[in-house]
């Protein structure tokens, strides 16, 4: 708020200058376990990201990929 009102730049417009797409399909659904989450993923692009060729669904280099939507009821901290 005050740097609104000083007129200043925010780190907010850095956050509305983003470039990002989404994607939620069959390629996103979890397979760890019998559950088949669906997953959204967030894919940004960042200068120094180093991408996901290596996973299922790819990621250039230059993008960094966040998963939500993952409500995996299976409890990891017992495995």
């Amino acid at each position: 708020m005050e740097e609104w009102r000083t007129d200043r730049v925010s780190r907010f417009d850095s956050i509305e200058a983003l470039s990002y797409t989404t994607s939620t399909s069959v390629d996103t659904v979890c397979h760890w376990c019998p559950v088949n989450c669906q997953r959204s993923f967030i894919d940004v692009k960042l200068l120094e990201a180093q991408g996901r060729p290596w996973s299922k669904v790819p990621l250039a280099a230059g993008w960094e990929r966040v998963i939500v939507n993952n409500s995996c009821p299976k409890d990891w901290s017992k495995t």
